[in-house]
């Protein structure tokens, strides 16, 4: 099983987009724009915008126009009770972790209900982790 480098990418932009917002009181500060989040967070500037919108269309950051017509971006008040396994479901498009396998093999065939098993309790450990554990430092 290998995520999406996509994946990967969502997680740092969501975490740099939770330091500009105060969980504590619930409140947002300004916000990042595209290119504070790319310095922020080390993803390249190009695809940046993408990821965003998938995000946002999953309801885990809220965009908003600057007077100079920028965009940038806050948390969602639910941000950091999401899980782990909320962004790779978002961004691996609901594919499950071992969509990978031939079904039509042997291997898989002889393995499918311990397969499943393992997806299952991969799921599990990943919904069990919030995001919330991750960016403050919990």
């Amino acid at each position: 099983m290998q995520l999406k480098r996509d994946t990967e990418y969502a997680l740092r932009i969501l975490y740099a987009v939770a330091g500009k917002s105060d969980p504590e009181e619930g409140a947002f500060r300004s916000g990042a724009t595209l290119s504070e989040i790319s310095a922020l967070s080390g993803v390249p500037r190009v695809g940046i915008d993408r990821i965003c919108g998938q995000l946002e269309a999953a309801g885990l950051i809220i965009s908003r126009k600057n007077g100079g017509g920028d965009v940038s971006y806050t948390a969602s008040p639910e941000l950091l009770r999401k899980s782990l396994l909320d962004v790779v479901r978002v961004m691996e498009q609901g594919v499950p972790l071992f969509a990978v396998f031939d079904r039509a093999s042997d291997f898989f065939s002889q393995n499918e209900a311990r397969l499943l098993r393992l997806q299952a309790k991969t799921e599990s450990l990943l919904d069990g982790e919030t995001l919330g554990e991750y960016f403050s430092g919990g």
